[in-house]
């Protein structure tokens, strides 16, 4: 059996350096700037969306200029001795075999502390040594830890970036905030070379961390919200990447209305790209017959395959919030929720439409922008404006959308 080539198109794990990425280029001069510069980013975005897939590429370009870098998922972190275990391990990944060596016992030794005693009847003095930490508690080794890390790069004459995905997990380990105050006050004084890169997908509360005056954090990084992908660009790699791979000429509609259809959603990009290479190469099929009509099921698979996702994420907003969602999607944007139209539409009243806005723009859900409100997924916006749509309709719509970007080539 012929072995097909390589899928060019990564789907449903993150995308290492040197393997096929998308553009992002103005991201990635961002970040090398802020690295050049020790200037920390706070890079927040909805989930799937290439946020790792792009920290790789920043990480993959510093490797080539000499820095040693470091990450840390705080999704698998479970409490405070964990994140202080994981800071101290991810520290001596960074050393050379002698100097960890070095380190684990310089490390050892901070924690000799000789202590003097007196016998009160003899006036005869001793001597002790206490093996405590010399900050007691989980606190005081986290502390130690994150120190400790800040001024790696002077440890070990290398610059140092360290990326924290999901960092709006750190408020789970502790809901009082002192570590987050910790964070701040160890990163403050970083040494030359230490580059933080902060990345998450709870935009709502990442902006709270980095943009609320009485928050510890406050101004502390530059924020960068990763947008979604301009169609462009994408139609350009999508056709690429076909030709390179197999030959085939893909129309560039293809990718313009792929983009169009799924608001520039990068997952949902690659995946309908990934899907189309494999039914192409399966069937050995390149014609335009072929490729529009593999493209219309695979799109209209994918939507589905997504409605049944976010209906499962959303299984606990409750169902006023749910009809808002629902109303905002299908118009697009929404200047005045609080109008008797749009009260009639939802069948609430203003006051009921209020809270749940408040709620949607909570659980980023919905983004307050300066033409209105709009849903903040554009693929959960996709999904929640075709449900219920006769397939005879989408199909009619998805020729139509074809055509449309057809005629623009």
């Amino acid at each position: 059996m012929t072995r097909l080539p390589q899928n060019p198109f990564v789907v449903r794990r993150e995308i290492a350096y040197g393997e096929p990425f998308c553009d992002r280029e103005q991201e990635i001069r961002t970040f090398m700037e802020s690295a050049e510069s020790d200037e920390p980013v706070c890079l927040l975005s909805p989930r799937r969306y290439g946020k790792s897939s792009l920290v790789n590429q920043v990480l993959g370009r510093l490797a080539e200029k000499g820095w040693v870098t470091l990450r840390l998922d705080l999704m698998t972190v479970r409490s405070l001795p964990g994140l202080q275990e994981a800071l101290e391990g991810r520290r001596l990944e960074a050393s050379s075999g002698w100097t960890r060596v070095k380190r684990r016992a310089a490390d050892a030794v901070s924690r000799l502390h000789p202590q003097l005693h007196v016998d009160p009847a003899t006036g005869t003095p001793t001597f002790s040594v206490d093996l405590s930490s010399p900050r007691s508690g989980e606190e005081s080794a986290l502390a130690a830890a994150l120190e400790k890390m800040s001024s790696l790069p002077a440890s070990i004459d290398k610059p140092v970036c360290l990326a924290l995905d999901e960092f709006q997990e750190v408020t789970a380990l502790d809901p009082k905030g002192r570590v987050v105050g910790m964070i701040r006050s160890a990163f403050q004084r970083r040494s030359r070379g230490f580059f933080p890169i902060y990345l998450g997908s709870r935009r709502h509360m990442l902006k709270m961390m980095f943009e609320k005056e009485a928050a510890p954090l406050y101004r502390s990084a530059r924020m960068l919200e990763l947008k979604e992908l301009q169609g462009d660009d994408f139609a350009n790699f999508v056709v690429h990447h076909f030709r390179e791979t197999t030959g085939t000429v893909l129309p560039k509609s293809i990718g313009t209305a792929t983009a169009a259809l799924f608001g520039g959603y990068p997952h949902a990009l690659n995946l309908t790209a990934s899907r189309l290479w494999t039914a192409q190469q399966l069937a050995g099929e390149r014609s335009a017959e072929f490729i529009r009509s593999a493209w219309k099921e695979i799109v209209t698979t994918i939507i589905q395959e997504e409605r049944a996702y976010y209906q499962q994420i959303n299984r606990n907003v409750s169902r006023t919030a749910m009809n808002v969602l629902a109303n905002v999607a299908r118009r697009g944007i929404v200047a005045g929720p609080y109008t008797a139209e749009f009260a009639r539409q939802c069948r609430l009243t203003p006051g009921q439409i209020q809270t749940a806005l408040r709620l949607l723009m909570k659980e980023d859900k919905v983004l307050e922008t300066r033409e209105g409100y709009v849903v903040f997924d554009p693929l959960e916006a996709l999904c929640l404006r075709t449900e219920g749509v006769a397939p005879e309709s989408l199909d009619q719509e998805l020729d139509r959308l074809l055509e449309a970007w057809a005629e623009e080539e």
